[in-house]
């Protein structure tokens, strides 16, 4: 017989139930919401993330906040950028709709740093490049070399 106190030994089912129970007896969550708390939730990447996703879910939504709560929109551009940037070497061409979004949030976010604003615009127009979308991939680097007229990615 198998020893219950073995990790990996349980099942899925009885697994879900014991979190429930706890979670439901410690009064974190009402029984079977646990799943979607952030600490709990899968990532996978075909599930669209969305902001209304994110306003819907409270957890998320406290999640966001600590993230983003008394940054600089310098800071929170950068940020956007950064994970951007990120998210189009791990997913690739799978990824392209979301690093645009990822982007555009960076831009959007007011900052005033014109490096920062041209990469985002470059790396915009970079994406769209590879998405064929050649007029949209124009006025980018125009505003790219509106922010930072060295910017040679954008030259280009």
């Amino acid at each position: 017989a198998a020893d219950p106190g073995k990790a990996g030994e349980m099942t899925d089912e009885a697994a879900e139930a014991a979190v429930d129970h706890v979670i439901s007896t410690e009064g974190w969550l009402k029984e079977g919401e646990w799943e979607h708390h952030p600490m709990f939730l899968d990532h996978d990447p075909d599930i669209k993330m969305t902001q209304e996703k994110v306003d819907a879910n409270p957890h998320l939504k406290a999640i966001q906040s600590l993230i983003y709560d008394g940054k600089t929109p310098e800071e929170i551009a950068e940020h956007f950028k950064r994970v951007g940037n990120e998210l189009l070497g791990e997913r690739g061409e799978k990824g392209w709709d979301d690093v645009l979004k990822f982007y555009t949030t960076g831009i959007q976010a007011g900052g005033k740093d014109g490096k920062v604003n041209s990469m985002l615009h470059a790396n915009r127009a970079a994406v769209k490049l590879l998405k064929k979308e050649f007029v949209e991939v124009v006025d980018d680097c125009r505003l790219a070399l509106e922010w930072d007229e060295t910017n040679v990615k954008a030259a280009y």
